[in-house]
């Protein structure tokens, strides 16, 4: 695997150097960051698109989208069993799509798990699948340093807008430097900051060298796609989406608090 911002030029040059590119779980380009973006941009190759968010570009020979399904794991297993069948499908193979499915579905506490779901996930088991293990190692096997810093972000960092029913976490550069912090080590913030009894919308704001990253969740009819789309250039699912943006931290929480009160019946009556 070559991991685009610690191998940037190698990441270059394999897509130069590619005929074909499968994009996974994003929809649009800019979602990649300025730099990758250029690079996708330029290339020659022909791209197959598979995803599951809402408004999908139209930069692909091939596109598979349903905004219907949990994963995009999902639809990369139906990919292959429409293509090549499933008979091929190694032990590998099936605990990375079941790991997909797992994460992107809440483990399959969402509304969008449905029953060909858990026939997708039961055909998995079937090729050798160890389910346990995969919850494990996502689950069960965290660092001291992820810990400490999940507990100084909801002891110290964590802010509530009463009013308007919004709970927000920050996290600073200097901050996750401190928690040596690890890709992945934030991953549950938002949902925890939604998870409070009243709130109905939450976000997470990760300071990283040139941007900020944001995540979004919430309850019932709050559409934080929309939010995302309209406000930040993002976009995701009508209760959970991303965004990035080049506004300094305080800059960022403070659109996104006066942005709060200007959407707080909406929030409210959600």
């Amino acid at each position: 695997m070559i991991q685009f911002d610690k191998k940037t030029e190698e990441s270059k040059a394999a897509i130069s150097e590619a005929e074909l590119i499968f994009v996974l779980d994003y929809n649009a380009l800019h979602r990649t960051g300025a730099e990758m973006q250029a690079a996708l941009e330029n290339a020659t190759a022909q791209f197959i698109l598979i995803d599951h968010h809402q408004m999908p570009g139209d930069f692909a020979v091939v596109t598979y989208s349903d905004t219907s399904a949990c994963s995009t794991a999902e639809l990369v297993y139906h990919f292959i069993d429409n293509c090549y069948g499933t008979d091929q499908l190694s032990t590998d193979i099936a605990q990375n799509i079941y790991c997909g499915i797992m994460t992107d579905s809440g483990s399959f506490r969402f509304p969008s798990v449905t029953p060909d779901t858990h026939r997708v996930v039961a055909s998995l088991i079937e090729k050798g699948l160890d389910h346990t293990m995969v919850h494990r190692q996502v689950y069960d096997t965290n660092m001291l340093d992820r810990l400490k810093l999940i507990g100084y972000a909801l002891s110290q960092k964590l802010e509530i807008i009463d009013d308007s029913f919004t709970a927000y976490i920050s996290l600073s550069t200097e901050e996750l430097r401190r928690h040596n912090h690890r890709q992945g080590d934030t991953e549950s913030l938002v949902n925890q900051a939604l998870s409070i009894r009243g709130v109905k919308l939450a976000a997470f704001f990760r300071e990283t060298n040139n941007e900020v990253k944001l995540s979004f969740r919430s309850k019932g009819s709050f559409d934080v796609n929309k939010f995302a789309r309209d406000h930040w250039n993002g976009g995701g699912h009508i209760n959970a989406a991303g965004a990035a943006t080049t506004l300094s931290l305080p800059e960022a929480i403070q659109k996104f608090k006066r942005l709060v009160q200007q959407c707080r019946i909406e929030i409210i009556n959600s």
